[in-house]
């Protein structure tokens, strides 16, 4: 008794708010509201001022059926001149906001892109856009939104994407700087003691080691041969082109990183997807 609320973590969309009232969010604590409520000593003062939280990331599963957010879209363009579309309100004229309540703590996050049975839809910068693809793939049971928080000083951390793709250096769920690892293997192919196969999205992902620092899962991003060059961006046919033509030879070195979300992704248009 006596305690203050100090602030209020809303797990399902990772935001944590500060300096507001029971009353002031009492539509996103209805129903199934998964929140863990942080409580202060009464003698330490309250936050002078609101203040909301946002994660840098978040992945929000969008049911089936869910045609229309319920959110209010906003096209703006960054310092840097890219196209963004940015939640601004929940609730529209045409539907509720599947989050119910919580649908307007997510206010200022970017839609970054939406994932639709392992495929990137990323011309999602006008509402208009993000609309036409939500209803055409209405039915699919597998839909995950992508948002993105804006940074502080103005700029974006939005995941580039090339040529329809997204980029491996800066995806969403790429971890920044993510370390790969120089493994050592023998002069002779048939003691290599690792196996691995292509995937159709491109990666070279381990399926079997006795290798100590060589997991299974894990992606091979890279091979250097005797004399120190280094090949990455390569297929699976090629390193194994590469294995056979530097067999017999000292010095060989696979680069392993762990496989990342990505690793998984095929991408394609709202167009092209409709026409399947």
């Amino acid at each position: 008794p006596g305690m203050q609320i100090g602030s209020i973590f809303f797990e399902d969309v990772g935001v944590e708010v500060f300096g507001y009232k029971w009353s002031d969010l009492a539509s996103c604590l209805k129903g199934t509201t998964n929140c863990r409520i942080n409580m202060w000593d009464p003698k330490r003062e309250a936050p002078r001022t609101r203040k909301t939280s946002l994660p840098r990331r978040l992945d929000l599963e969008l049911p089936a059926g869910v045609a229309d957010l319920g959110l209010q879209l906003t096209a703006t363009t960054s310092r840097a001149g890219e196209k963004q579309l940015k939640i601004t309100a929940a609730g529209t004229a045409g539907a509720k906001c599947w989050l119910g309540g919580q649908g307007k703590l997510l206010s200022g996050m970017l839609v970054q892109t939406l994932l639709v049975d392992n495929y990137v839809f990323s011309d999602l910068k006008t509402s208009q856009g993000l609309m036409s693809t939500l209803a055409k793939t209405s039915g699919r049971p597998d839909r995950i939104m992508m948002l993105e928080r804006p940074e502080e000083n103005g700029t974006i951390s939005t995941s580039k994407i090339i040529n329809g793709k997204l980029s491996k250096s800066n995806a969403p769920t790429v971890k920044k700087d993510i370390k790969t690892q120089k493994i050592p293997i023998p002069s002779s192919n048939t003691q290599l003691g690792l196996e691995f196969e292509g995937t159709a999205t491109g990666v070279i992902r381990i399926k079997s080691s006795s290798i100590r620092n060589a997991k299974v899962g894990q992606t091979i991003v890279g091979f250097i041969d005797k004399d120190g060059t280094e090949y990455s961006d390569i297929a699976d046919y090629d390193l194994r082109e590469m294995l056979d033509m530097s067999q017999n030879t000292r010095n060989r070195f696979l680069v392993v990183k762990d496989a990342q979300w990505e690793d998984n992704v095929l991408s394609t248009t709202a167009e092209q997807e409709c026409e399947l």
